[in-house]
C-alpha cells in the first residue's frame, strides 16, 4: 500500500512539474508575440514613411508601377485641399500662402510676414471622369476608379 501512495505522489509532483512549465510556456509565448507585434508595428511604420519618401520625391516622375497609386494619393490630397478651403471660407479665414497664418477674409495683407494676400480663393482643380463620375488629380489621364482616359 506505501508503493501506492509513493506511485501517486509521484504522479502529482509530475503532473504539478508539467503544469508549471506549460504555464511558463505559455507566458512566454505571450511576452514573444507581443514585441512580434511590438516590430510589426514598427515595420508598418517604416513602410507608411518609405512611401511617404518615394510619393514626396517621384511626385512628378513617379514609375510605371506606381503610377496609378501616386494619382489616387494626388487625388486624396486636392481633395483634402479643397475641403479645407470651404473650411476656412465657413470659418471666415484664409491662409497665407507664405507663412500659413490664418488671416480675416477681408485682409489684403498677412499681419505676420507682411505678404500681400490674394483676392482669389485657390480651389485646387480636379479632373472628373467622364465615365464614372471619380474625381482624380488634375494631371490624372487615366481615372483611378475605372482606368478610363480623362
Amino acid at each position: 500500500m506505501n508503493a501506492f501512495f509513493e506511485g501517486l505522489g509521484k504522479k502529482f509532483s509530475q503532473t504539478g512539474q508539467d503544469a508549471m512549465k506549460k504555464t511558463k510556456d505559455l507566458a512566454e509565448i505571450s511576452r514573444l508575440n507581443s514585441q512580434i507585434a511590438d516590430e510589426e508595428k514598427k515595420l508598418n511604420k517604416l513602410y507608411l514613411k518609405l512611401g511617404q519618401l518615394y510619393y514626396q520625391m517621384n511626385t512628378e516622375n513617379p514609375d510605371p508601377v506606381y503610377l496609378d497609386i501616386c494619382q489616387a494619393i494626388g487625388g486624396c490630397l486636392q481633395t483634402i485641399d479643397r475641403h479645407q478651403v470651404m473650411v476656412d471660407e465657413i470659418k471666415g479665414i484664409k491662409k497665407c500662402r507664405r507663412c500659413q497664418t490664418e488671416v480675416p477674409l477681408s485682409s489684403t495683407f498677412c499681419p505676420t510676414c507682411g505678404n500681400k494676400l490674394s483676392e482669389d480663393r485657390e480651389i485646387p482643380v480636379s479632373a472628373i471622369c467622364p465615365e464614372c463620375g471619380m474625381e482624380n488629380g488634375s494631371s490624372a489621364t487615366t481615372c483611378i476608379k475605372c482606368g478610363k482616359l480623362l
